[in-house]
């Protein structure tokens, strides 16, 4: 009796237990630790350390580093999975865009920057290497780098967080390393820095930025370059938001990019697309270009040294007040054959105007540039053109012109000087095709339907 009720309480058991012999048993997910950071021991009390490296170098993988309202004249340099956590709610309540900043409290939000000490300067806030790693919540101010990534990790998060008065404000690269993850930098203020956010380096050094996404950013005031994205792979730039700057995005050399639903005001130039290396598969889609009295250009492609743009889509994008809507090739014999097989659909430019003989127009295509179409757009009120394909000029051979593209249903109504002028077909037949267009005034005849 004792053997078989031995033996049926072994049986009982192996029913419990897995293949490998553990029983499988539902235990908790350890609690994520948590490291408290005060520079004075004010605001936190019983904080755990009175600097962020100090915590971060203590800190194991996955761990919470929550640092509180400080100064923090240090240059912290992160290699392990960790989440950075100031004062989030703080940053995220800052107009980007005040006129004046107001000054900003150590009592209120962790600000990392140089020390108080003359001629002493910190040259990087925070330096992430390791995957995984999320920072918001800061106040970055001063320095040479705010923040700087590397392209063999991924997975980084920079968010609500505060860089101003930066040479630049964020170093983004990521994603180089094998089974490497999404990175992403969003709702940040960047503010006043000499570039924003970047995956060059001041040495020149391009670092790789691969599967990533810039969205939701204001920037305000930038001295060069709000963004810049150098021969990066699958990057989404998208519902950021970009005012009074000489510039706001150059990209060159990108694959599979998007810049989507961005708003730019009172920029210069605000798209520089090409220029060092050509991009393809890009798409530029329902931003809002907003100027007035520019004397530059919404959208200008570029040549590069290896040929030109190509399969790029520019399409329901709104572009008022700027000199040149889209300018596709730049000045005759220096930026010639900027872009080709691509499609300019949809867009809505208006009110193009400036002091220059080259202003007022909202399509300006340049020689050589080929096989484009471009599909119902809406073109009025420009000071000169609604489209202008130019020809090299007169008595310069050989004669360069646009070709073989296609405008085919766009609107061109109430512009100053021509609303649809081809050059294209002056000695000789057209180079490119029109169909179907709406304008009035018209060089040569034939261009358009009537309005």
């Amino acid at each position: 009796m004792r053997k078989m009720a031995l033996f049926s309480l072994i049986a009982s058991i192996a029913m419990l237990v897995g293949a490998t012999g553990v029983a499988a048993v539902d235990l908790p997910e350890p609690a994520q630790s948590t490291l408290v950071v005060d520079d004075d021991r004010v605001e936190c009390p019983t904080a755990d350390y009175a600097t962020i490296e100090e915590a971060v170098d203590a800190a194991p993988a996955g761990t919470i580093v929550r640092v509180c309202p400080g100064r923090y004249p240090e240059s912290v340099s992160v290699r392990k999975p960790l989440t950075l956590l100031g004062r989030q709610d703080v940053v995220e309540a800052i107009d980007c865009f005040a006129l004046t900043l107001q000054p900003l409290s150590p009592l209120e939000v962790p600000i990392v920057g140089p020390s108080d000490e003359p001629g002493e300067r910190t040259s990087t806030a925070f330096t992430l290497r390791a995957d995984d790693i999320e920072l918001s919540g800061f106040v970055v101010m001063g320095v040479r780098y705010g923040v700087s990534t590397d392209d063999g990790y991924s997975g980084y998060r920079i968010h609500h967080s505060l860089f101003a008065g930066n040479e630049l404000g964020i170093h983004f690269a990521s994603g180089a390393g094998e089974g490497a993850t999404s990175s992403r930098v969003d709702h940040n203020c960047l503010r006043g820095n000499d570039w924003g956010l970047s995956n060059s380096s001041f040495d020149n050094v391009v670092g790789a930025l691969v599967d990533a996404r810039v969205d939701h950013n204001s920037s305000y005031l930038t001295r060069q370059r709000a963004y810049e994205g150098l021969r990066v792979r699958d990057v989404t730039y998208d519902n950021n938001d970009s005012r009074q700057e000489p510039n706001t995005i150059i990209l060159s050399g990108t694959r599979d990019t998007r810049f989507l639903d961005n708003r730019i005001e009172r920029v210069g130039l605000a798209m520089t697309i090409g220029s060092g290396s050509p991009n393809e598969d890009l798409l530029i889609s329902g931003n809002q270009f907003l100027h007035v009295g520019a004397t530059s250009t919404a959208i200008g492609f570029n040549t590069t040294p290896t040929g030109p743009n190509r399969d790029v889509t520019v399409s329901a994008n709104t572009i008022t007040g700027y000199a040149t809507g889209i300018a596709i090739g730049g000045p005759p014999f220096i930026n010639a054959h900027s872009l080709e097989h691509s499609v300019i659909a949809d867009n809505t430019i208006t009110n193009s105007t400036g002091p220059l003989s080259s202003a007022g127009n909202a399509i300006r295509l340049r020689p050589l540039n080929n096989n484009i179409l471009f599909r119902g757009n809406i073109l009025d009120d420009n000071q000169r053109r609604g489209i202008y394909a130019e020809c090299s000029p007169a008595g310069i051979t050989p004669r360069l012109c646009p070709l073989d593209n296609t405008f085919r249903d766009n609107e061109m109504l109430r512009n100053g000087v021509t609303d649809a002028h081809d050059e294209s077909g002056v000695p000789g037949p057209l180079l490119n095709t029109w169909i179907g267009n709406k304008c009035v005034i018209q060089i040569p005849q034939g261009l358009c339907l009537g309005p």
